[in-house]
């Protein structure tokens, strides 16, 4: 399935489900860590939610290149990011045994790790 999406830009930028995906997990990462900073004065949160939102963002634009070499970079970005985070947030998981936000993060994480696994094997 894919997506025709106008960024500010007004630039037509054709995606797939997993660009889509990405860019969705990049929207609730930089959330995430503006809420951990609003909420906690965690400054750590912040600056790591923004990283990953900034990468996924990088790893977004890559896959929805026309360019097969270029969006199978984006494909391996968006790999690491995702068993990353995946890592992460089950460590906070069982550390707290709190499903927000750990917990969320771990789900999400897996769900993108397999749409890029599925992406890669295809």
């Amino acid at each position: 399935m894919q997506y025709n999406v106008y960024f500010i830009v007004s630039l037509p930028v054709n995606m797939n489900t997993l660009a889509l995906s990405t860019l969705i997990f990049a929207v609730f990462m930089l959330a995430g860590g503006y809420l951990g900073y609003v909420q906690a004065r965690s400054k750590a949160s912040l600056i790591a939610g923004s990283a990953f939102a900034a990468l996924l963002a990088l790893a977004t634009f890559l896959i929805a290149s026309e360019d097969k070499s270029t969006s199978h970079y984006g494909v391996i970005l968006a790999t690491i990011l995702s068993v990353v985070n995946l890592v992460f947030g089950l460590m906070r998981y069982f550390k707290t045994r709190k499903v927000m936000p750990a917990g969320i993060i771990a789900i999400m994480s897996f769900s993108l790790l397999i749409l890029c696994v599925l992406e890669l094997t295809r």
